[in-house]
């Protein structure tokens, strides 16, 4: 019930090993909390999610994002109901003009594309997202939180596919979503019914 602290029903909800993952990816991109989940997928999917992508909802999204992540966009969350507008990244009077014109919920793009190796202009795109109520999702897995930290440039959450460069050695599948504590509390409300939780090992 949330009304006293400690873990219960380990690792589905929490778990000390995981909470203790979690912080650490937090302190280094400066966020408020982390979210661990199993796959860098399963971040992505869970964040959009969190930022409250739903039927109906607008998305901007780089057109030249990770295939998977194109991919669910384009078929699993159009077949839900939202729309989808994929643009380039560095076109910033499209991305405004569409702001103008439809509610967007979330604006996703990697701070670095894969695989063109676009640079997101983070703060322009913070300040766009945020003059119009949307949220700036940025999956900053080709950086790591060593090259750059896009909370400090105004994202909402910041997204790791932690296979690649967080953990390293390319054993371990993990995703993160670092972020505000609200958001992440969201996505904990959400994630106790889609079960998608990572292991403590």
């Amino acid at each position: 019930g949330g009304e006293q602290p400690g873990y219960v029903y380990s690792p589905r909800y929490a778990n000390p090993t995981i909470v203790a993952l979690e912080t650490a990816v937090a302190n280094l991109e400066g966020a408020e909390a982390a979210l661990a989940l199993p796959s860098g997928m399963a971040a992505i999917h869970l964040a959009l999610l969190g930022a409250g992508v739903r039927a109906g909802s607008h998305v901007i999204a780089a057109a030249d994002v990770y295939g998977a992540t194109y991919t669910l966009l384009q078929n699993i969350f159009t077949e839900l109901g939202a729309t989808v507008h994929l643009v380039d990244v560095l076109d910033l009077a499209e991305i405004k003009r569409i702001l103008k014109e439809v509610p967007v919920t979330a604006v996703l793009v990697e701070t670095i594309s894969n695989p063109l190796m676009k640079v997101a202009d983070l703060p322009q795109l913070a300040a766009l997202a945020h003059t119009h109520n949307a949220h700036l999702l940025v999956d900053n897995t080709f950086c790591s939180p060593y090259l750059c930290n896009p909370i400090r440039f105004g994202a909402d959450m910041v997204i790791h596919s932690a296979t690649k460069f967080i953990s390293g050695h390319g054993d371990v599948m993990t995703g993160l979503v670092a972020t505000t504590t609200e958001l992440k509390n969201e996505m904990v409300r959400l994630n106790k019914l889609l079960g998608s939780s990572l292991g403590p090992f």
